[in-house]
């Protein structure tokens, strides 16, 4: 089973890079991440832990 802990924590960074992105559709923010992420903008092979370290380092730099 998963850790329900990580929604809570992934759900606040989501929020601080959204706010640094308020133009972005929230499809197109998850998009961007991926592609970003992974070089492609299919977030379903995204992992839960990959995209909280990536909204971490975007918050962290606010980009």
């Amino acid at each position: 089973m998963r850790n329900p802990k990580r929604i809570k924590e992934i759900s606040i960074e989501l929020e601080k890079c959204w706010n640094n992105h308020p133009n972005w559709r929230l499809g197109q923010l998850i998009s961007n991440l991926s592609y970003e992420l992974i070089g492609n903008n299919d977030p379903f092979f995204i992992t839960d832990e990959e995209l909280l370290e990536l909204l971490k380092l975007k918050n962290e730099k606010n980009l």
